[in-house]
């Protein structure tokens, strides 16, 4: 487990980290093929392995050997987000939280389950929740920075972005120029700067948040240079394309599709 997760947030090269994780999880299999963390965790070697169908098979094993365990509901619930069953990601993403209602993880999951199917009420809910347990971390004020873009309360996202930046010590210099931005240029000022900042300063961590805000202001050819990007960082969270609709004006471009193809997920659309 340890070897798989530090690879597949980038902190241990490929493929030397899944190599070690699967010699570990083959041990584990000849002592006890029984063990639902067994399946979980050759489950989640098969999804980055884009071996999906085997991914699948031994989630289902994982659930089915331990019906409580919700970081087994959690990853199912991914897996149904690469594949666009929405349905069965909702459904397991609120199983897994009802199952764990103090991980943070999964509150910050399912807000932002609810934020992209446009339940806006929920999400903020479970924003706050996450930042009552989580007050001085990044993420949950980044966020809600996504959220109010959307419910169009353009004030209240500058201050959530500015206060998610100057949670990072590196960023705070940044994070102090965000107000003057906003009075001058306005909202769109402030995503094109932070945009032009994400690639000075996290290019390959944020090709997600690059691509996306290409989409969103009609630049589809820089918003497929930066998904084709990802593909040669061999990032591992890149499969998340196929379930992100914030793609879906860029979906049927057949270099979209190319990346799609690349990684077995053409037939899960």
């Amino acid at each position: 487990d340890v070897y798989l997760t530090i690879t597949g947030i980038q902190c241990y090269p490929q493929p030397q980290g899944f190599n070690l994780a699967k010699k570990n999880i083959q041990r584990a299999i000849e002592l006890d093929p029984d063990l639902a963390e067994v399946h979980f965790t050759l489950g989640r070697i098969y999804r980055y392995e884009w071996k999906w169908e085997e991914a699948r098979k031994e989630l289902e094993i994982a659930m089915k050997l331990n019906p409580q365990n919700a970081d087994f509901c959690n990853n199912y619930a991914q897996l149904m987000y690469y594949f666009r069953n929405y349905e069965a990601y909702k459904f397991y993403t609120i199983k897994a939280a009802e199952l764990n209602p103090v991980s943070s993880k999964l509150i910050l999951s399912k807000a932002y389950m609810y934020r992209e199917e446009g339940n806006f009420e929920k999400a903020l809910e479970d924003y706050n929740r996450y930042i009552e347990i989580n007050p001085d971390v990044y993420s949950g004020y980044y966020n809600l920075w996504e959220l109010y873009r959307k419910t169009g309360e353009d004030s209240t996202a500058v201050k959530m972005l500015q206060k998610a930046y100057s949670l990072l010590p590196s960023d705070r210099i940044f994070s102090e120029s965000i107000p003057s931005v906003f009075k001058e240029k306005g909202l769109k000022g402030v995503e094109q700067t932070e945009y032009e900042y994400m690639i000075q300063s996290d290019l390959k961590g944020s090709w997600r948040g690059l691509a996306r805000y290409c989409v969103e202001t009609g630049d589809k050819e820089k918003a497929l240079y930066w998904i084709e990007k990802a593909w040669e960082w061999d990032v591992p969270n890149l499969p998340c394309i196929n379930g992100d609709r914030g793609f879906d004006p860029i979906r049927n471009e057949p270099r979209f599709q190319a990346v799609i193809n690349k990684m077995g997920l053409t037939k899960y659309q």
